[in-house]
């Protein structure tokens, strides 16, 4: 298979990828660079008609000293630019250092020249070593959108251009429409059914292929189905079968962020009042979101990083989730003598440990194996904590012999799959930092290794009125398994929670007695074990007090 380079003259920036008709070929951007992929090759696509940057080879470069200015002479080879003022540059390859910076243009004297200002006075003209290269130009929004063997992308400043019939590598600077019902800028360029869709800042304005002549652009605008809604983040929107999702923005000034899908021309909320409360809260630095479908489900997953949350919305049953990430904290030494049992149930003691009730550990290096693994931890002090082990033992003293006994936590933090896809009949997720393709897969119960925290907070529950109730049994109705779900309540509205208490869901009558009273109650349930967890209902006996 062969393995192409990738370019880029600004880091960082994500790429988007659209296949062509019958998959002739596939048009690879991001905001500043754009190739066309086939079977036999991979070539950027740098006609100066294109609305992105384009690496063009210099001829001469001189200054003035009383300006303090740079003039580029542009190779009659490159056949112009198409660089503007204030448009961004970045020029390497000059011997003179001076020379070689990042900068905008400052005047465009002619399509074979263009100027921008330095700090100091190098050597006139800059020394060739080489070549001396200039790479800079209009940039364009996320999105790329194939239709009717064209491809249009959006520039920032607002025109929708596109390709030629049939040649994504070949573009008309008098092929573009712009959209101007609002001064608003544009945001992502995104496709549903067979509409081009423009999602701009507070607006968004829709255009259908009306098979306008070329040079001209094909496509002319829906008037009637303007909305008066534009996108907060571009790596918000999703498009998929079913049409588009996208993070919406209200007004100008307002944040009033909320999810919808456009089917079609028409937009429906799916947003809750708490998701819009995440929404709201965070500012929007990084945001990426993908489309899963996987047993039997088809979910949107938005990530917000800066408050580390991925709230996930199914569309089979309209519930919106919270998914994270477990990864391993940094192990804690567990000195000789300080981890014991009474044969059910370990104790170790490991000053200032920092863990909660009901917090997954993972305990290695003790020679007893019954002693390692991964654990619910229970009863715990500042310096101590308990966990149930999974077979009784007679050894009462754990050791280690040649490693040193230790335990470490876990850090959760938000879900980072930034793209999926289907493959031979496998669900793949692209982890967001570190490249590694996962699977998503139905019968595997934890995280490449780690534990899975299923978290669920059930409605407030008070049987209709403020009297005492008596909860005398309580258990969970759903699969049974060889694990433990561990269950707490709180009767003061979160403020404070019992202690987590395990229930055995192998038995056929897995049950917790005696619950205490309460007016109302919360119950939380929490499952980090490695086994399946299919619940339908908590179900409790309670009785009337006065």
């Amino acid at each position: 298979m062969p393995t192409y380079n990738i370019s880029s003259a600004v880091a960082n920036l994500r790429f988007q990828m659209r296949q062509t008709a019958q998959g002739g070929a596939v048009f690879v951007k991001n905001a500043v660079v754009a190739y066309r992929l086939t079977s036999s090759a991979f070539n950027e696509i740098t006609d100066i008609d294109y609305p992105s940057r384009h690496t063009y080879s210099c001829s001469t470069l001189t200054h003035s000293p009383t300006l303090s200015t740079a003039t580029y002479s542009i190779q009659a080879s490159t056949i112009g630019h198409s660089l503007i003022v204030g448009n961004s540059v970045v020029i390497w390859g000059a011997a003179q250092a001076a020379y070689n910076v990042t900068t905008v243009v400052s005047t465009v004297p002619n399509i074979s020249t263009f100027t921008y200002t330095i700090t100091s006075s190098p050597a006139t003209p800059a020394t060739i070593t080489t070549n001396i290269f200039a790479r800079g130009g209009k940039t364009t929004v996320p999105g790329a959108v194939y239709l009717n063997d064209v491809m249009y992308v959006q520039d920032i400043n607002g025109p929708i251009q596109n390709s030629n019939e049939g040649d994504i590598s070949s573009w008309n600077v008098l092929a573009f429409i712009t959209p101007e019902r609002e001064p608003s800028n544009p945001v992502v360029l995104a496709k549903s059914l067979n509409y081009v869709v423009s999602f701009k800042e507070w607006d968004t304005e829709f255009f259908y292929d009306a098979g306008t002549a070329a040079p001209a652009s094909p496509l002319s605008r829906i008037e009637a189905a303007y909305l008066k809604m534009g996108c907060a983040a571009a790596d918000s929107v999703v498009e998929f079968d079913g049409g588009v999702i996208f993070m919406s923005k209200r007004e100008q000034l307002q944040r009033s962020r909320e999810i919808h899908v456009l089917d079609g021309l028409t937009p429906k909320k799916i947003s809750t009042p708490e998701v819009e409360r995440l929404l709201n809260a965070d500012n929007l630095s990084t945001v990426f979101a993908c489309y899963l479908s996987a047993a039997g489900h088809q979910l949107y997953a938005l990530t917000l990083r800066s408050i580390s949350t991925t709230p996930v919305y199914d569309f089979n049953n309209g519930f919106w989730y919270e998914w994270s990430t477990l990864s391993t904290a940094q192990s804690t030494q567990i000195s000789a003598g300080n981890l014991i049992s009474d044969g059910m149930v370990a104790t170790a003691t490991v000053s200032t440990h920092g863990y909660s009730d009901g917090d997954p550990v993972l305990v290695s290096s003790v020679s007893q194996a019954v002693y390692n693994g991964i654990f619910n931890i229970r009863r715990l002090t500042v310096s101590t904590f308990s966990y149930n082990l999974s077979s009784f033992t007679t050894v009462t003293t754990a050791t280690s012999s040649a490693t040193i006994m230790s335990v470490a936590g876990y850090t959760e933090t938000y879900f980072p799959a930034v793209a999926y896809a289907s493959y031979q009949n496998l669900d793949l997720v692209l982890h967001e930092t570190n490249g590694i393709i996962y699977s998503i897969d139905p019968d595997v119960f934890q995280d490449n290794g780690n534990p899975i925290n299923l978290h669920v907070r059930l409605s407030p529950w008070d049987g209709g009125n403020n009297q005492h109730k008596m909860i005398s049994r309580l258990r969970i109705i759903g699969d049974r398994v060889a694990s433990s779900s561990l269950i707490r309540y709180s009767d003061n509205d979160l403020s404070t929670y019992s202690l987590y208490e395990p229930m055995d869901m192998s038995k056929e009558s897995a049950q917790l007695p005696r619950v205490g009273s309460t007016r109302r109650r919360v119950y939380e349930i929490r499952h980090t074990e490695n086994t399946a967890f299919r619940a339908e209902s908590l179900e409790q006996e309670a009785k009337q007090g006065k």
